[in-house]
């Protein structure tokens, strides 16, 4: 008897040795999760920022999703899903903030040619001007 409570003692003390031990991790694991889910809603806002609701719609709406599984995952304390929707989430806001710049490269390249070929057409004329001008 005596030795089965020594043992009850022994489960007891580890029990509550490991929850000692794993609590601050838990809290660690929690402020980790919602400083990645911070930095996911920052990302997001970026992006909205630079247009990538309008020039990167599609990637712009799936971080959007991904951000708000992480807030609902969060919420219900799923910490693991909640942090990998975050991290997709932040990944997916930061290529639409990059589809909506070089959206917007492509744009002021496609200006700046139509520009030049306007010069050129200019440029010839000129050059068709002067030749009929001087025999």
């Amino acid at each position: 008897m005596l030795r089965q409570n020594r043992h009850s003692v022994s489960s007891i003390l580890i029990v509550a040795l490991s929850a000692a031990l794993l609590l601050p991790a838990c809290g660690t694991f929690t402020k980790q999760t919602q400083a990645t889910l911070s930095e996911a809603e920052s990302a997001v806002q970026s992006a909205k920022a630079a247009d990538a609701a309008e020039l990167a719609p599609t990637t712009f709406d799936a971080a959007n999703t991904q951000l708000a599984s992480a807030k609902k995952a969060l919420s219900q304390k799923q910490l693991s899903e909640a942090r990998r929707s975050a991290e997709k989430a932040t990944t997916n806001a930061q290529l639409a903030t990059l589809e909506a710049e070089r959206t917007g490269y492509d744009t002021i390249s496609l200006e700046l040619q139509q520009e030049i070929d306007a010069i050129n057409n200019r440029i010839g004329e000129a050059k068709e001007r002067l030749a009929r001008e001087i025999p």
